[in-house]
């Protein structure tokens, strides 16, 4: 980051950003959600609850990945959910939820990340932080573009 990748927009949390050694301004939160195949029984719900996974496997990415996602587990775990771990949102980790008929974490704004996944909405408030992550010591441009953002967001605010 600030070598050859300037801005990178995506999911973190503060350990991510130690981890990486890079700063993020938060643009917002997004829903934690769960992607279920088509052929699951909770495909056809609208909404899910913590109720209606107990005794169902879920697809969570690793545990220590990321703090909001971990809250989430630990509610799962209580509530006789099993847990299956994938190392990383990619494809590999959709098409094991769909060949193992698994609902599989996801956010709000993927909808169509899969064509054999259907999201289902939750009834709960976890979410995960989305923005803009970038070098601690970022160039003038990436230093003009995060100006410009806080710009925009302090116009809204008013």
């Amino acid at each position: 980051m600030g070598n050859f990748i300037d801005i990178v927009a995506g999911l973190y949390d503060d350990r991510f950003l130690l981890e990486r050694g890079c700063k993020a301004y938060h643009l917002y939160n997004k829903k934690l959600l769960f992607a279920v195949p088509i052929t699951h029984k909770l495909s056809v719900k609208s909404s899910i609850t913590v109720q209606d996974l107990q005794g169902e496997t879920v697809l969570l990415i690793r545990k220590g990945w990321n703090e909001y996602i971990d809250m989430l587990r630990e509610e799962l775990m209580a509530n006789n959910v099993k847990i299956e771990d994938f190392d990383m949102f990619n494809i590999t980790a959709f098409n094991r939820a769909v060949k193992e008929n698994i609902p599989i974490l996801t956010v709000g704004g993927w909808e169509d990340v899969y064509p054999l996944l259907r999201i289902v909405y939750a009834d709960w408030h976890y979410s995960i932080p989305f923005g803009i992550l970038y070098s601690p010591n970022p160039s003038k441009q990436v230093e003009k573009f995060i100006s410009a953002l806080n710009k925009l967001k302090e116009s809204k605010d008013k």
